[in-house]
């Protein structure tokens, strides 16, 4: 597994690095400073099992970096890691195409727990920015349940829906869905998408990624 870093602070890159390595010890660590280091390092040596995204990265504003990196690279697995993590903030970037959102300030063993649901190919998402409403206690909780043994019959969902909802994990298009199920027509794909949501009983693609970070579900590792 190849897992990359782009952080322009040393201290988070080694402390990332410590992390992923007590629990994934064969994992390969390349480390980006910066966006333009990034899309080079994509280029040059092919996408990544995941990229883990700091949004406050030098000469970038914003969501700039993560909308960058998904355009250039729409098959490239990134979660932001980062120290601006109101809800505004965490939605934005699920909308832009993040498979999930840790915040910098949790403690190590949350950080862990976390990193470890991501990499297992869960999704994480900040209790405080979707559970909780306005105004009441954002105490930091523990990652997300086990996954669950049959999430697509729980959910109601057919083997292609679940495999759908894979790739809205992922931030792919619905262009992009239907070259990775095999050169699906756009409205086929638009058709599992709307099964998705209604399994769900959601509107929108974000509400399902929080709702499959709720249930547990995994998914299995891009296949490139």
């Amino acid at each position: 597994m190849r897992i990359l870093i782009v952080d322009d602070h040393p201290l988070m890159q080694e402390a990332l690095s410590l992390v992923i390595q007590t629990f994934a010890p064969k994992t390969r660590l390349v480390v980006a400073e910066d966006l333009q280091a990034a899309t080079a390092t994509i280029k040059r040596s092919g996408e990544f099992d995941l990229a883990l995204l700091d949004l406050g990265l030098p000469n970038c504003t914003g969501l700039e970096a993560l909308t960058t990196l998904r355009t250039r690279f729409p098959d490239q697995a990134v979660v932001v890691v980062s120290g601006a993590d109101d809800k505004e903030t965490v939605l934005a970037a699920l909308e832009a195409g993040a498979m999930g959102f840790i915040p910098k300030k949790y403690p190590r063993s949350i950080l862990i727990g976390a990193l470890r649901l991501v990499l297992e190919g869960g999704i994480y998402i900040p209790p405080h920015a979707v559970q909780l409403p306005e105004g009441s206690s954002k105490d930091v909780k523990e990652p997300p349940r086990p996954p669950r043994e049959h999430p697509a019959q729980e959910a109601e969902m057919t083997p292609r829906q679940l495999e759908t909802l894979g790739y809205l994990a992922r931030g792919l298009s619905n262009k992009e869905i239907a070259r990775r199920l095999g050169g699906l027509s756009e409205s086929t794909v638009k058709s599992h998408v709307t099964g998705v949501l209604r399994a769900f009983h959601v509107d929108t693609r974000t509400q399902a990624i929080i709702k499959a970070q709720e249930l547990g579900i995994r998914f299995p590792p891009s296949s490139g």
